[in-house]
């Protein structure tokens, strides 16, 4: 009609002086290939970040419908549209994910004037707001689970890896590559400066070393009394344990601070598979410990429930949030606190006594 003929003239006119450039044609999916391809040159992701959004996008975004639309078609319509459909399958953290990945997308397209406002703003309000939240075991969940390993035949050498990761907050990728060499048992405490990620090659599975996620994360740990335990009990068990041939190998890694050229032996490595004497692989652990949990009757958790165990422990004990942010090995005090640290019902309950405590009494009147 000619009033819709009209309002697109003003609209091309408005583009123009906005300097909106209307010769470019992405489409979502060009849009986010550029978002990968800048990021992977500039290296300001952590390798593991880079890779885990690359196979979600991959998997779940490059071939939908909206990754077909034009750039400058997209409105935040079709944004909550598509994190409506996907919030059926995933829970809200998966989404906040897929929300970064858009948002920074856009974001390309804005600063280069491909359109005038980012759509994805403000559109994952509402969407799946009712789902779990990470999984934090509380302190009888965690107590029965470890009473349960230790006392398991089929479980018992597990016991050390969870006591492990419930007291020093480590990522899967550093336990994965822990090795003796980095266990200082008389100063009782470990020291990361590299990580170990195991991925598929031509088919084939590989051990890469890499640096820590990011720079705070080259860290050095103080162990509790029972971590340090457990690692004296492992060291000198070390010796009896089944080795394949892979332990044989000797891998070279620099460390990105300073340039050393350092060596991981393999044969040294704390945590191995000690059915088959191989390199623990990170996916292997959550599938084993959910196995784990069933047999326990808890509520399934992946190994990484741990870390934000932790870390909301730590801070209802007291511990100053900047010590847990080192602790951690985060780059940011806001991941510490908003990621990792969880409001319980425990401490839910604690404050409110807390609260009462404090309260003066006042005596009533006759």
């Amino acid at each position: 009609t000619l009033p819709e003929l009209r309002e697109k003239e003003l609209q091309i006119e408005r583009d123009k002086m906005d300097d909106i450039r209307l010769s470019v044609n992405y489409n979502v999916q060009q849009l986010m290939d550029l978002y990968f391809d800048l990021h992977q040159k500039s290296g300001d992701f952590a390798i593991t970040t880079f890779n885990r959004r690359k196979r979600f996008y991959e998997k779940h975004i490059k071939n939908s419908w909206i990754a077909l639309k034009k750039v400058k078609d997209v409105k935040k319509s079709d944004i909550k549209l598509f994190y409506a459909e996907l919030s059926v399958k995933f829970r809200k953290n998966t989404l906040k994910y897929v929300h970064n990945i858009f948002r920074q997308s856009f974001a390309i397209a804005l600063d280069d004037h491909i359109i005038r406002t980012n759509p994805t703003e403000g559109a994952l309000k509402g969407i799946n707001d009712d789902c779990v939240e990470k999984t934090i075991l509380t302190s009888q969940q965690l107590n029965s689970l470890l009473d349960f390993t230790e006392d398991s035949l089929r479980y018992r050498r597990w016991y050390p890896l969870i006591v492990i990761l419930s007291e020093t907050m480590l990522r899967c990728g550093e336990i994965c590559g822990l090795t003796w060499n980095d266990v200082d048992l008389k100063h009782k405490n470990i020291k990361i400066d590299h990580q170990v990620q195991y991925e598929k090659v031509n088919g084939k599975w590989s051990c890469i070393i890499r640096p820590p996620k990011t720079k705070k994360s080259y860290r050095t740990i103080p162990l509790t009394e029972r971590a340090y335990t457990i690692l004296k009990s492992c060291y000198d068990e070390k010796d009896t344990r089944k080795e394949s041939e892979m332990l044989s190998q000797i891998l070279e890694y620099t460390d990105s601070r300073t340039g050393e050229k350092k060596c991981l032996v393999m044969r040294d490595l704390v945590f191995i598979n000690w059915r088959t004497g191989e390199p623990a692989k990170n996916s292997s652990y959550d599938t084993h410990l959910y196995k784990l949990c069933d047999e326990a009757g808890i509520k399934r958790f992946c190994m990484h429930a741990l870390r934000h165990t932790y870390a909301t422990r730590a801070i209802e004990r007291g511990v100053q949030p900047k010590v847990l942010q080192q602790l951690l090995g985060h780059a940011s005090i806001k991941t510490t606190m908003d990621r990792y640290v969880h409001v319980t019902d425990e401490s839910l309950a604690k404050a409110v006594q807390q609260f009462e405590a404090a309260t003066p009494t006042v005596e009533k009147r006759v």
